[in-house]
């Protein structure tokens, strides 16, 4: 299971079980008070109405628990498009503010996003946004960078090549 956003757990219900039932996986966590850590990445499986030491809540592995939560985030974070290479998709929770150049999913294709490119910079709250990742850093092989050479200069290419800068272009040392 992913990272999940703490806000979007809540207590267990009947129609929670009900889904279990119907053959559906139901994130959850479980503890037996509430000052215990709560133990995650675990699946509902039941519920016990017969219990007589309040261990109501069953596990998908059949443990016992006195509470139960399960994960229940908006409809949008269920479906996440892929924002294809070179592109990150924008936070949601909380929303990342959108910039010139950004773009948005729109019918299953992404295209400029007319907010971002009028000064709107709050994100719709039911549709995704991509952004170009940057990859000009000196460190990185695959970094453009501009940069002024001078004649007689040797510059060390991340491939470990080297070039010698002459008065008329360059040559490879």
């Amino acid at each position: 299971m992913t990272e999940k956003i703490e806000k979007f757990w809540r207590d267990a219900t009947a129609e929670d079980v009900a889904r279990v039932m119907n053959g559906q996986k139901v994130d959850a966590r479980f503890r037996d008070r509430g000052e215990d850590a709560w133990n995650e990445n675990r699946y509902l499986g039941g519920f016990d109405a017969t219990s007589v030491n309040g261990y109501f809540w069953i596990s998908e592995k059949a443990g016992q628990w006195r509470q139960c939560q399960v994960y229940d985030p908006p409809e949008i974070l269920k479906n996440k498009p892929d924002p294809g290479e070179g592109y990150r998709l924008l936070e949601k929770f909380p929303p990342e503010d959108l910039q010139k150049g950004d773009e948005v999913l729109v019918a299953g294709s992404w295209v400029r996003s007319w907010r971002a490119n009028h000064d709107e910079y709050a994100q719709k709250e039911k549709n995704w946004y991509r952004r170009r990742i940057e990859t000009n850093i000196p460190e990185k092989p695959d970094s453009c960078v501009a940069y002024e050479a001078h004649a007689g200069e040797v510059i060390q290419l991340p491939n470990g090549k080297r070039l010698k800068v002459t008065q008329t272009g360059f040559e490879v040392i």
